[in-house]
Order: structure tokens, then C-alpha cells, then sequence
């Protein structure tokens, strides 16, 4: 297992009545064993580090945040290589995605790089992209999305998501919130990398809090995505 890049210290949590003990750093070295070898051998062997480090607490994260945050969903660690070129078999992060999965949601990762919190929608048709679109141009959502997308920014959130280099059909080049009509969805990830508190119980109070300021931008994404029908894979 190669050696920890990240120090942490103890710190207690405000939430009580959970199992959560917070997120181990091993589960961050897990990943970067994973990076440098990405086989069967190497999954086998760590397996119970997996179990134990990764997977465990971000199960206990999910039973934890049910009630306020909705259904939670804990991503395969598989990657599906059917139509990849890439057959790479493990996936070297771990998510889970709490709310409307898999389009809608609050979203927390580990990885060899750390945490990341966040949450935004995943477009999984034309129709939620063209709905997205509308909502970001009406004037009145139009404009607290871009207001709450610049407050999620400005603490340090990432805008992700894809997105189109030319104007979307329909729009003005010059329209003043053209750069997000250009995406066709929307995710704000925050990058936290190892904080001293990753360890401890106040992880969960953390990555809550985080949630909690993303639920006016999500609120307004549930309107406006809500009624539009999300396409089921076929089995």
C-alpha cells in the first residue's frame, strides 16, 4: 500500500445517533494503490480495505442523510468496459449520489485525491437538457441560478458538466447567461481534498452543511426537471 500523502486530527460531530466515524485515510491510499494498479490481483488483495474504509462509511453516510436529503445511491465500484476502450476494471473513485438518482441529486466522492462534495443533475436526455436550458433563460430562474451558482463558486465549488462550444439553437449568442445555456447539465463539486476533519464524525456534519447550501439551486433544478420523464436502461 503505497504511503499517505494527507495528516488529519480529531474532531467531534453534532450529529448523534449514527454510525458514521468518519472516512479513513486509508480509504484515499486504497485509491492510489488502485491508480498504479488497476487488476483483479490488486482488488482481491485489498478488498477488505474497500469493505471496510470505503464502501462501510459512505453506507453509513447514506442511512445517515436519508431522511433529510432522499434516497441515496452507492455507485458500483465495477466500470462498465462493454463499449469502452478502456478495460480497465475498477473504477478509482467511490460516489454516492443522495436525492432523485441518477439524473437529480447531492453528491459526495472519494478518491486518491481526497473528498468532493456537491450536487447539481446528470442529463440523461435531450428532454432534461432542453429543460435545464429553459429555466436557465426564463428571467426570474434564470437569474437566481446564475446568482447561486456564483455563491457556490466563490467558496470554492467547481462548475462541471457537459457542455457545447456553439450557441444552443434558439439562443442569442449575447444572451447574458449563455454560459450556462451552453451546458447540457449541471453539477457544482467542491474539491476538499484531506481536511483535518475527514476522520472524525464531523465529516458527516461537513458534507451535510455543504448539501444544505445547494438545496435552493436544486429546488429550482427539481421544478424544472420534475416532469420530465428519465429514460430507464434496458436490463
Amino acid at each position: 500500500m503505497p504511503g499517505t500523502r494527507y495528516a488529519v486530527h480529531r474532531q467531534t460531530s453534532s450529529l448523534r445517533g449514527v454510525t458514521f466515524q468518519g472516512i479513513p485515510i486509508r480509504a484515499l491510499e486504497f485509491y492510489e494503490g488502485l491508480e498504479a494498479d488497476n487488476s483483479r490481483t490488486y482488488w482481491t488483495r485489498h478488498r477488505a480495505v474497500y469493505d471496510d474504509c470505503v464502501r462501510a462509511p459512505l453506507q453509513a453516510i447514506a442511512d445517515a442523510v436519508q431522511a433529510e436529503f432522499g434516497t441515496p445511491k452507492l455507485f458500483r465500484p465495477h466500470r462498465d468496459v462493454r463499449f469502452s476502450a478502456d478495460k480497465s476494471p475498477y473504477k478509482t473513485h467511490q460516489g454516492l449520489v443522495v436525492g432523485a438518482p441518477p439524473s437529480l441529486g447531492y453528491y459526495v466522492q472519494v478518491s486518491a485525491d481526497g473528498l468532493a462534495v456537491g450536487g447539481g443533475f446528470h442529463a440523461a436526455s435531450p428532454a432534461q437538457t432542453a429543460a435545464w436550458r429553459a429555466a436557465a433563460d426564463a428571467p426570474g430562474t434564470g437569474s437566481e441560478i446564475a446568482r447561486l451558482v456564483a455563491a457556490a463558486t466563490a467558496t470554492g465549488a467547481e462548475v462541471r458538466g457537459e457542455q457545447v462550444k456553439t450557441t444552443p439553437r434558439g439562443y442569442a449568442v449575447d444572451h447574458p447567461r449563455i454560459d450556462l445555456i451552453r451546458r447540457r447539465e449541471l453539477m457544482l463539486i467542491e474539491p476538499l481534498g484531506a481536511p483535518d476533519w475527514l476522520e472524525t464524525p464531523a465529516a458527516l456534519d461537513e458534507i451535510a452543511n455543504r448539501w444544505r447550501r445547494l438545496t435552493p439551486l436544486l429546488t429550482i433544478l427539481d421544478a424544472a426537471l420534475g416532469s420530465v420523464p428519465t429514460p430507464t436502461r434496458a436490463r
